[in-house]
């Protein structure tokens, strides 16, 4: 069941300590996996059946290793059914400390398919980029600025602000009002 924290937001993806082995096949990130404290994520089918049964925003929170704390918030956030591979539907940046590079950010992910280690429907030809230690099973382009399930050691966030050096990753919906 995934966690609710305050103001309604449900958490669907938590980052805090590499305990977790994110490197997981399609099955696992469908089915979901961890443990709410300290990693997990909910499952893409979860977050399918989520949000599509209401419009939802999403907020991520970051921790760089120096302990700055930054967020950003996007007004919309969907996830299609599997037989769409999953694709994320992302609204524009409404708000938060991260900021957002044109070209960079989660938004270069919007409209991009789950790609794991065994499905690799990223942009990129030459390579699966969910097999590179960098990247991790994600809504990859060609290849990622943001990169929330890599190798632990890994996590980035690509912008005019920060990029690898995190410790702490947590991604969040709430019901828009």
């Amino acid at each position: 069941m995934p966690r609710r924290t305050v103001g309604g937001w449900i958490v669907f993806q938590r980052r805090s300590n590499g305990v977790q082995n994110f490197a997981l096949n399609w099955a696992d990130f469908r089915e979901g996996f961890g443990n709410l404290s300290p990693e997990f994520w909910l499952g893409n089918e979860a977050l399918h059946n989520l949000t599509n049964q209401n419009a939802y925003e999403l907020r991520v929170d970051v921790r760089t290793k120096n302990g700055q704390d930054f967020y950003n918030t996007y007004t919309s956030f969907k996830i299609e059914n599997e037989t769409a591979l999953y694709t994320l539907r992302l609204g524009s940046l409404s708000g938060g400390t991260i900021g957002e590079v044109p070209g960079r950010g989660f938004s270069y992910h919007n409209n991009m398919a789950f790609s794991t280690p065994d499905r690799d429907n990223d942009k990129l030809s030459s390579e699966n980029c969910a097999a590179l230690d960098t990247n991790g099973s994600f809504w990859n382009n060609k290849c990622s600025y943001v990169a929330p399930n890599a190798v632990y050691d890994n996590l980035a966030w690509h912008n005019g602000n920060i990029a690898r050096g995190l410790v702490s990753i947590e991604m969040k919906l709430r019901r828009r009002a």
